[in-house]
């Protein structure tokens, strides 16, 4: 199998039914203590989460990112999740997460 039919097989599967390098965040999904946010829109860098739960790590499982910070936008209440820590001490956003 060619590397580039391996990687469109691989990406085709869902995160936990494939081959993941970060383990650590594999084993955390299949537990229950991560949420997957990679089906999630997006604005901008952003994720935008329909629902915040404290005490889950949050990550990017197709590109196996963690999620840094988790924020509610003041002026509209809109919940994003972002790959860095830009959402904390952010004079727009209520830090709601940081990792």
């Amino acid at each position: 199998m060619t590397r580039q039919r391996y990687r469109k097989q691989q990406n085709a599967l869902s995160p936990l039914e494939r081959e993941m390098t970060n383990q650590r965040m594999k084993e955390k999904l299949k537990a229950g203590d991560a949420i997957d946010v990679s089906e999630c829109p997006r604005v901008g860098a952003y994720y935008v989460l329909r629902k915040f739960i404290p005490d889950k790590d949050y990550c990017d499982a197709k590109a196996e990112a963690w999620i840094w910070s988790i924020g509610r936008r003041y002026r509209d209440g809109l919940v994003l999740a972002s790959r860095a820590g830009d959402l904390y001490q952010n004079h727009d956003f209520e830090c709601l997460w940081l990792r």
